[in-house]
């Protein structure tokens, strides 16, 4: 399975909207042995996005972070968003963890 950020948001790549967008397509294929991520190489920088897309399956969806590691494959995103996402993922794994 390959989700591509760019052909599913067009220009709204940063919104929680968006984010939201991203997570419901995942969420309906879960059940694939890996999802191909493609952010187009383009910049997102947004916290907002990130937590909305990927982090809240964490919360919300009761996924586990060794779930998204083996599920996700983040193919072509620059190192500044993926310091980002690793930074949101931290915040919402300490989020549960202090809830649990």
């Amino acid at each position: 399975m390959k989700i591509n950020i760019k052909k599913i948001c067009g220009e709204d790549i940063i919104s929680r909207d968006a984010g939201k967008k991203i997570r419901d397509l995942l969420l309906e294929n879960w059940s694939a042995k890996c999802i191909e991520i493609s952010i187009g190489k383009i910049p997102i920088g947004s916290a907002s996005f990130f937590d909305e897309a990927f982090a809240l399956l964490l919360k919300r969806e009761a996924k586990t972070i060794d779930e998204i590691k083996h599920k996700l494959k983040f193919v072509d995103i620059c190192d500044d968003d993926r310091k980002l996402l690793n930074y949101v993922l931290m915040a919402r794994i300490t989020e549960v963890k202090m809830k649990a």
